[in-house]
């Protein structure tokens, strides 16, 4: 084996490899053996004519496909499809070769057409073209009213109505069924020279299926692996499919190239970061958004895509951004099953996208959102109706009332629930017992109400007197249905529960109508509340469903959120009982710390499931709710004491320690720019995922709600890089957006946004770093990468009425220290006509007295501040107020609550170690193997045929 061979990123397989039991691995990629497999090469080996063999006088054709430009490439496949002597096996040849599904599809469509290919070739092509039309011009396959449920769109449907995740399913399954489940995309004949080109397909498809349901991974990646490598072996040269058998080399994404020599390491990484993020959406705007707004993947998961956009869109006003989700939001509420105000009509729905999961998602996406990124900006409100009235506040406004009217009810303890997770919009529509639960996932149900009364309370902030009635009436309003609800949870997780929950556990679920923790058959940590079913079609004359012993509500699932959102309600209500589920957490979580040994000693690594030791092992939200409380209780400049401990043990890589107890709340780094922690573990490690693979973050996508997922889901899950390579992850966009905004919660969900500032500047050529904020102040650093001096905008959402001096320092300033020739004309003016104050070559560069009327932007404009920054200078803008609006009774009501904590807040020093199987808590774990698959799948075959 040559040298370059040996270098090869790309695994070979079979692997003489042995697993824990001994056992020699031999099988092609199996993965039940259990091995770990060692990347090595695979030899080419050319059952077919290679690239130089072409008969071409053009020197671009000798290079290997993979490398030649798209261009020269379409050149030459245009050169080959219009000769006389139509060269078939030529055009299958480079069809394989070519890493441009543009350039396979050219290929494939002459050689339908052409009359002089063999017929078995050319009916081979046609079998092949839907599939291969499907991964280079899904947009082809959109028509009005295509999108119908979560999973199914032009990206994942091809034009015969074929959809991957009803089509795709392991060739294992004949071996134990009594039929053939079809194979898609639909086999070819034996000894096909197109084979190797249907195996890429084949092989694909059956990754990305479990890369988006999460089931059965192992199985479907146990045969795509060896398709891609047959067709790796055939076609050498072919990049995407190297990088699909784990080459981290090709295709190459070229690092940023513009890094600033003046800049610290972290603005660089974040610039670059923000860069990449915008190549990323321009991408899905550009290619992938169909004229109804859609971008392929079903409506349900198209909603997602803006989770990790919020660096962009919230950030910053990036209006085409903005443009885009508006279109995809308008298209979603226009659907027939909006017509009463949520996605209430699910009769023609897949059953498994009914629970309030996943019809949530659709509303609560586009109205949170669009509130920020158009109805505050544009409209500031002076009645009632101009709330109700509003295009995307009256949405929230009528999901309340349907909350009020239909969905809350009364259990059997006097406190108010959810009656099922299958949510209705008439009481009148007969509810499942299966699904007769409350779920903290229902809180995604009520994020638009959630976020109407933050704004509601947070409108009057230091403007007590002067506040309107119509504000206060709006409050009281949501307050009196809202309250209760979460009340009810605060009640569930101080007291035990059924399914043995301890005190000071958030329940998993309250079952309807007894409001108790679990059924008598179940845990409290696996409510069984929802039955997942995989749908297989068999034949033409029978079709079923497998329904698999999958809960989507079990613990910990909706927890960090509902934390998150008691955290905001006891700021918003003012009432302390809100946050004692976080004390109880906080208690559980110190308490394990102190007896780990121990718990070690008679457990092994994990204590038992489902025990309170475990709830505090996991402390599952407790980081999201301490963030809030802290934020929340800083804003307002309450003595803050409590949570201390878990502030200061927390990760000092994340936004929220360095902004609330670290370098960025003490001052200690205003004059320093590395910010180590804050850049080693997140905006290095993310810039490092931006420089391979673009391909499986835009063409190759086949769900818009998995975007990130491909990398960490398949080759690390497979074994085919290294398990601590960097991918790209939501949380690493979400510190972007966070350090930009100043917003110490996760913007991935609408609940609680915390957002100090929104940026009137082009995205691509600035970055941020805000240090601290409270409701009197703002301290942020900033970086210009124009290559002149630019005018800036800074929108304040979180200051207080008052009158504010913001100033704008040079931190590197340097008395007499030289210019380095970086043009610093002006090509904007200031929003007002006004002059700068101070000098690009002082250390005070600017230096203005403005005024900001209200908090937020729910009554007024926001509070905007319009400077100019010199390029390549690290700046330090500092913002405070010398005259301010009183809230001291939001203050007051962290010292003295309104209401007295109906716990005591005191759980036992010793931990609970029980043994489970000598108690009635004891219940057997199911199976969810391919085994308990396939005998379901066998039994429900007979069932129904």
């Amino acid at each position: 084996m040559s040298p370059e061979q040996e270098r090869s990123p790309v695994s070979s397989r079979p692997l003489q490899q042995k697993n824990a039991r001994g056992r020699r691995c031999v099988e092609t990629y199996d993965f039940r053996c259990g091995c770990s497999y060692s990347p090595k090469a695979i030899p080419s080996q050319k059952k077919k004519p290679h690239s130089s063999d072409l008969n071409s006088t053009n020197s671009e054709a000798q290079k290997p496909f993979g490398m030649m430009t798209n261009a020269v490439l379409l050149l030459l496949v245009k050169a080959v499809s219009s000769s006389s002597s139509g060269d078939c096996e030529t055009r299958v040849l480079l069809a394989g070769q070519t890493s441009s599904e543009a350039v396979r599809l050219e290929m494939v469509r002459s050689l339908v057409d052409d009359e002089t290919c063999p017929e078995e070739l050319r009916t081979d092509a046609a079998t092949l073209l839907p599939v291969v039309e499907l991964w280079a011009e899904p947009l082809g396959g959109w028509v009005p009213g295509s999108q119908a449920i979560s999973e199914d769109g032009f990206l994942n449907v091809d034009r015969d109505g074929n959809a991957l995740s009803r089509s795709v399913f392991p060739e294992i399954l004949n071996l134990v069924l009594p039929f053939d489940v079809e194979t898609y995309p639909p086999k070819l004949r034996a000894n096909s020279s197109l084979h190797e080109i249907w195996a890429t397909y084949r092989g694909r498809a059956l990754i990305w299926v479990p890369v988006q349901s999460g089931l059965l991974e192992a199985v479907y990646f146990a045969e795509a692996v060896p398709l891609l490598e047959t067709a790796f072996e055939v076609y050498p040269e072919n990049e995407l499919l190297a990088a699909y058998l784990g080459d981290t080399e090709v295709p190459a994404w070229q690092d940023c190239q513009d890094d600033h020599p003046k800049a610290p390491d972290f603005f660089n990484a974040l610039h670059c970061v923000l860069e990449k993020l915008g190549d990323l959406v321009a991408f899905w705007i550009r290619d992938r958004q169909a004229p109804d707004g859609s971008f392929g993947g079903g409506w349900g998961d198209d909603v997602e895509l803006v989770r990790w956009w919020t660096a962009l869109t919230v950030a910053f006003e990036d209006e085409p951004t903005i443009a885009a989700w508006e279109k995809l939001s308008e298209s979603v509420w226009e659907l027939n099953r909006f017509e009463r105000g949520y996605s209430c009509d699910t009769s023609t729905e897949d059953p498994t996208n009914a629970d309030v999961g996943h019809t949530a998602e659709e509303s609560s996406n586009t109205v949170v959102e669009m509130i920020k990124l158009r109805s505050l900006r544009k409209t500031h409100f002076a009645s009632a109706a101009d709330v109700v009235e509003d295009a995307w506040l009256g949405k929230a406004w009528r999901v309340f009332e349907i909350f009020r009217d239909e969905w809350l009810s009364e259990n059997d303890r006097a406190f108010f629930q959810h009656e099922t997770t299958h949510l209705k919009c008439s009481r009148g529509e007969p509810n499942d017992p299966d699904f007769a639960c409350d779920v903290p996932r229902h809180l995604r149900a009520l994020e638009p109400v959630l976020f109407l009364y933050q704004l509601l309370v947070e409108a009057c902030l230091g403007k007590d007197d002067e506040c309107p009635a119509f504000v206060a009436t709006l409050q009281a309003e949501i307050e009196a249905t809202l309250l209760p609800w979460f009340e009810t949870y605060v009640a569930a997780t101080v007291a035990e529960g059924a399914g043995c929950k301890d005190a000071g556990v958030l329940p998993a679920a309250l079952v309807w109508p007894s409001g108790e923790t679990a059924r008598p058959d179940t845990l409290w940590f696996e409510p069984g509340c929802h039955v997942d079913c995989v749908n297989l079609t068999a034949t033409d004359r029978c079709h079923f469903a497998v329904c698999l012993p999958a809960d989507i509500f079990a613990f910990p699932d909706g927890h960090s959120a509902l934390m998150k959102a008691l955290a905001l309600v006891r700021h918003l209500a003012r009432d302390q009982q809100f946050l004692e589920p976080a004390r109880a957490l906080a208690q559980l979580a110190r308490t394990y710390e102190l007896y780990e040994d121990e718990i070690r000693d008679t457990f092994g690594s994990r204590p038992d499931l489902g025990t309170a030791l475990d709830v505090g092992r996991r402390a599952r939200g407790l980081n999201q709710a301490v963030a809030v409380q802290r934020a929340l209780q800083k804003e307002v400049q309450a003595t803050a004491t409590e949570f201390e401990t878990e502030l200061q043990d927390g990760a000092s890589n994340t936004y929220e320690h360095f902004s609330l107890v670290g370098p960025g709340a003490t001052g200690a780094e205003d004059f320093v720019g590395d910010h180590t922690d804050l850049l080693k573990v997140d905006f290095a490690s993310l810039r490092s995922a931006l420089t391979r693979h673009r391909e499986f973050l835009t063409s190759e996508v086949r769900y818009s709600d998995r975007v990130l997922s491909l990398t960490d889901k398949f080759l690390q899950e497979a074994g085919l890089v290294d398990p601590d390579l960097p991918v790209p992850e939501q949380d690493e966009f979400n510190k972007a957006y966070q350090v930009l905004t100043g917003d110490v919660t996760d913007s991935s969900v609408g609940v609680a946004p915390l957002n100090a500032v929104r940026w009137v500047v082009d995205p691509r050529h600035f970055t941020a770093l805000v240090l601290r904020h409270d409701a009197t102040s703002f301290v942020t650093q900033l970086f210009s990468y124009a290559r002149r001096r630019k005018r800036i905008g800074a929108r304040f959402l979180r200051l207080v009425p008052g009158t504010y001096v913001a100033k704008l320092v040079d931190v590197n300033y340097r008395p007499n220290a030289t210019d380095d020739g970086d043009e610093h004309e002006d090509d904007d003016e200031d929003e007002d006509g006004g002059e700068d104050e101070g000098d690009d070559d002082s250390e005070t560069l600017f230096e203005k007295t403005f005024e900001v009327e209200c908090f937020g932007e729910f009554l007024s404009e926001a509070a905007t501040l319009y400077f100019h920054v010199p390029p390549g200078k690290l700046l330090l803008l500092s913002v405070h107020a010398v005259d301010h609006a009183s809230y001291d009774s939001v203050t007051d009501a962290y010292a003295s609550p309104t209401t007295t904590s109906i716990w005591d807040g005191e759980l036992p020093l010793e931990p609970r170690l029980y043994d489970r199987a000598a108690t009635a808590c004891d219940a057997p774990s199911g199976d969810n193997d391919i085994e308990l698959l396939i005998d379901t799948a066998t039994q429900a075959y007979f069932d129904n045929c």
